[in-house]
C-alpha cells in the first residue's frame, strides 16, 4: 500500500561540464533549478512539501541548499561520491512509500510522464518503474521502498556514483 509519495532531485553543483550549472538564469530571470521544481510541483500526486533536492554535504553545494530552501523546497545533504547512500539516508527521514528521481539537469522533465509513472507504481508491486525512449533529459524513475533498501543492502559501495538502475535491469527478481 502506497501512503506516501516523494520526488529526490540528485544534483550538485560541481558538475564536470558546466559547473554550478543549477543556479545559471535560464530564463526570465528563474535559475535552472527553480524551473525544475516549479514544474515538479505541478504532480498531480506530489506536495511541494515532498519534493526534496538530495545534494552533497560538500561546501561548494551549500549555496544550492540555501537558493532551494528560500524557494520553499527541502534539502538533503549526504554522500558526494555515493548516491544509493544519499538516497537511502534521505529516504530513512523522509519515509516514502515510493520515490520519483528526477535528475537535477533533467530541467523540462514531462510532468504527465511522471504522473503516468506514478499511476503505474501505485497500481503495480514493482520495485523499479523508468522511462526510456524519450529524449535526453526527459526521462524519470520511480523507486519504491522495499526496492531502495534492496539495492543499499546489495548494491552498496564507497562510489556508487550512477545510482541504481543498472541493478534493477541486471538482477531481475
Amino acid at each position: 500500500m502506497v501512503n506516501k509519495i516523494g520526488i529526490f532531485v540528485p544534483c550538485r553543483l560541481n558538475s564536470t561540464r558546466l559547473k554550478k550549472k543549477l543556479l545559471l538564469n535560464l530564463y526570465n530571470g528563474k535559475k535552472v533549478i527553480e524551473v525544475l521544481l516549479s514544474n515538479l510541483s505541478k504532480s498531480k500526486f506530489i506536495d511541494k512539501k515532498n519534493i526534496i533536492v538530495c545534494t552533497t554535504k560538500s561546501k561548494l553545494d551549500k549555496k544550492l541548499s540555501k537558493f532551494v530552501r528560500q524557494k520553499g523546497y527541502k534539502v538533503f545533504e549526504g554522500s558526494e561520491k555515493n548516491i544509493i547512500k544519499r538516497f537511502y539516508d534521505a529516504n530513512q527521514n523522509y519515509k516514502f512509500d515510493l520515490i520519483a528521481e528526477v535528475d537535477g539537469d533533467d530541467v523540462f522533465t514531462d510532468i504527465h510522464v511522471l504522473d503516468k509513472l506514478i499511476m503505474k507504481a501505485i497500481s503495480s508491486n514493482y520495485d523499479y518503474i523508468y522511462t526510456e525512449s524519450l529524449p535526453l533529459g526527459l526521462n524519470c524513475k520511480i523507486i519504491s521502498k522495499k526496492g531502495l533498501e534492496k539495492i543499499y543492502k546489495n548494491l552498496i559501495t564507497k562510489n556508487n556514483q550512477n545510482g541504481y538502475m543498472l541493478y534493477f535491469l541486471n538482477h531481475p527478481y
